[in-house]
């Protein structure tokens, strides 16, 4: 709902609907989609270090901004707010900064109201912090009604003062009393070439495999040396789980039989020497918790800690 607010019609509700093929998958198998999972010690630290600046209400204030553009057409709004190297991931759809404000400016959107709560924030370095939101809207893109809640997840990278949106995508809170319906068509989708480079995705997707070995091997201990202490994950389900310790906790606990899970399709934007986005693929055969596992879109944000690449924050949608 956020930037490309016809993308969430069009291509998550799809993912709302189908969700049951994917549920589980490298995000834990069970509890309540509406709530946040998290290490309470890891959340308060995350917290206490964000609070300490001035960042947050700035950071809300602009995510606010956003949705005010967004709300009244402000087709402007968008090239000063959007880094140079914004990427966001839709349906398996890269988009960059020039793709995301023409699907942006293109589609018009009826929107009566829009609020936002809940909101989130795990630092990536010094320079870079990803704002978790939830977020409930009442309105229309393209005669549909737009997916309501949603969680919505925005990098922002400073440069001096000022900061920047350099991801976003969303994805609906599950509703597990909600009926199954069938999922419509979406219509194809042409993306713009998003900002990659083959050596770094190579760099990224060898590690983004290993956690998939190490979650089909529930290996805690292969896990614990690729991501940071802040990881917040947020799952095909809405779910968010923050903190290193309760991440792990949502992939390794449910018990599960998994045949096969593998990375695939992966691209990489590197924007900076210390933060990079890895989009990609992961497929899984198998069940947890006697759910069947399925496929998913998936984007890890990575930091840089003493020249090593770990993951940061793992954001996962619905793919059919």
């Amino acid at each position: 709902m956020l930037f490309g607010a016809w993308r969430l019609v069009m291509m998550k509700t799809l993912a709302f609907v189908m969700f049951t093929v994917a549920v589980g998958l490298f995000a834990g198998c069970g509890g309540d989609a509406a709530n946040v999972r998290s290490n309470a010690e890891m959340a308060n630290k995350i917290e206490k270090a964000v609070a300490a600046a001035p960042t947050r209400g700035l950071l809300v204030g602009l995510e606010t901004k956003a949705f005010e553009a967004w709300k009244n057409n402000d087709a402007a709004f968008w090239d000063e707010y959007l880094d140079s190297k914004f990427v966001s991931y839709t349906g398996g759809v890269r988009y960059d900064k020039a793709g995301e404000i023409k699907q942006i400016t293109e589609t018009k959107c009826e929107v009566t109201s829009y609020t936002l709560s809940d909101e989130k924030m795990t630092p990536i370095g010094t320079d870079a912090i990803v704002l978790t939101t939830k977020v409930a809207v009442d309105g229309k893109c393209g005669g549909q009604q737009i997916p309501s809640p949603v969680i919505s997840t925005t990098l922002y990278v400073r440069y001096a003062d000022t900061w920047k949106a350099a991801y976003h995508n969303e994805v609906p809170v599950l509703d597990p009393k909600a009926p199954k319906s069938a999922a419509p068509k979406k219509a194809p989708v042409k993306a713009s070439e998003p900002r990659t480079d083959d050596k770094s995705a190579a760099e990224l997707l060898a590690i983004e495999k290993k956690g998939w070995d190490a979650w089909k091997a529930r290996d805690r201990a292969a896990l614990e040396p690729i991501v940071t202490e802040d990881l917040t994950l947020v799952d095909v389900t809405g779910t968010v789980t923050i903190g290193k310790n309760a991440v792990l906790d949502a992939w390794l606990l449910p018990k599960c039989d998994i045949k096969a899970a593998v990375p695939s399709d992966a691209a990489a934007t590197m924007l900076s020497r210390t933060v990079a986005i890895l989009t990609y693929k992961g497929t899984a055969a198998g069940k947890c918790d006697g759910k069947p596992l399925g496929s998913l879109w998936g984007t890890s944000i990575f930091q840089k800690e003493a020249g090593e690449w770990k993951v940061a924050y793992v954001f996962e949608t619905p793919a059919s």
